[in-house]
C-alpha cells in the first residue's frame, strides 16, 4: 500500500532510492509520459496527483527529521 519513486516523477530526475519487497508484491509503474498525457487531457486530475505526491514527499521528510 505504499509508494516509491514519486520524487523522480516530480522533478524529472533519476530515482534516488532502491526498493526491496519483503514478500511477493505487485508494483504499478507510472511513466513520465503518462503524467504528461494526463496533464494534456485533464489538468485538474494531474494537479491533484502531483499535490498528493508532494504531500507524501513532505510527510517522509518530516518523519526523517524526527527520528528518535
Amino acid at each position: 500500500g505504499d509508494c516509491f519513486g514519486e520524487m523522480a516523477l516530480m522533478d524529472l530526475s533519476p530515482r534516488s532510492a532502491t526498493v526491496r519487497a519483503l514478500c511477493a508484491s505487485r508494483a504499478l509503474e507510472i511513466p513520465a509520459e503518462a503524467l504528461q498525457a494526463l496533464y494534456e487531457c485533464d489538468v485538474e486530475q494531474f494537479a491533484l496527483l502531483m499535490m498528493n505526491m508532494g504531500r507524501e514527499v513532505s510527510r517522509r521528510l518530516r518523519s526523517a527529521g524526527t527520528l528518535e
